[in-house]
């Protein structure tokens, strides 16, 4: 009887331990509703989209977020941006069109239109090395207060005379975006939205000559739990003290 009341109370104890445990909670991106739209200059000259919706694309990954008194810490695998349905020109050392993540083309009256591509870009987001983010009324919070920047990417540019690779990792902080974040729950699911606005300057021929603005935002969820997880922990804690009276 004493051993299999030992094995019973190893499972409690583990089942305790999974359902009660602190530590942070994995929130899944919805690619959908996490985009970033680009716009800016490109070597001094707005651009437009090489087709239809090639200025915009989803994002992939994940956050941990773990509760720290009235806030939160958040760390993530560096989400990564899509690529578009179409191939985008120019490739890597050539003119020809390649799988990217984003399109451009500054268009040109008297000269060959330049084209642009961004390849392999995915975004830093962690507050590893600032305070916890507060949340404020209705579970709201300063975007900015979560660090931000392209942590990985380059932007491809051509025409037929030259074209080039601009480098775009360590880019675009601080985000500026102007609406407030939020950290909710509803209807079993909890939602993490981050606002997003970073603007990466990069001096190609002359000093900040091309300005990538990212704008949009991130939206990630897990599903909550249900309560009868924690009616289970309360059960089994009071079923070990009765064994524990025995």
């Amino acid at each position: 009887m004493t051993s299999h009341r030992a094995l019973v109370f190893v499972a409690v104890v583990c089942s305790v331990a999974s359902v009660a445990g602190a530590g942070p909670e994995t929130f899944t991106l919805d690619p959908v509703a996490s985009t970033l739209t680009v716009s800016g200059t490109l070597l001094g000259q707005p651009f437009v989209a090489q087709n239809p919706g090639s200025l915009t694309t989803g994002y992939t990954g994940t956050f941990a977020i773990e509760r720290v008194g009235d806030g939160f810490t958040l760390t993530s695998d560096t989400p990564d941006a899509l690529n578009q349905l179409l191939p985008q020109r120019p490739g890597r050392n050539t003119g020809d069109a390649e799988a990217a993540n984003y399109g451009m083309v500054r268009p040109g009256a008297a000269t060959e239109p330049l084209l642009g591509a961004i390849r392999q870009m995915n975004v830093y987001v962690s507050t590893s090395f600032q305070p916890p983010v507060s949340l404020g009324a209705g579970g709201t919070f300063d975007p900015a207060a979560i660090g931000m920047f392209v942590s990985d990417g380059a932007l491809f540019w051509y025409t037929s005379a030259t074209s080039n690779e601009v480098d775009l990792h360590g880019t675009g902080a601080p985000n500026t975006a102007a609406a407030r974040g939020s950290l909710v729950s509803a209807g079993g699911v909890e939602t993490f939205t981050l606002p997003i606005r970073l603007t990466a300057v990069r001096d190609v021929r002359t000093p900040g000559d091309t300005v990538l603005t990212f704008d949009g935002q991130f939206v990630a969820t897990r599903v909550v739990p249900e309560p009868g997880a924690a009616l289970l922990v309360a059960g089994s804690v009071a079923l070990l003290g009765r064994w524990r009276r025995r």
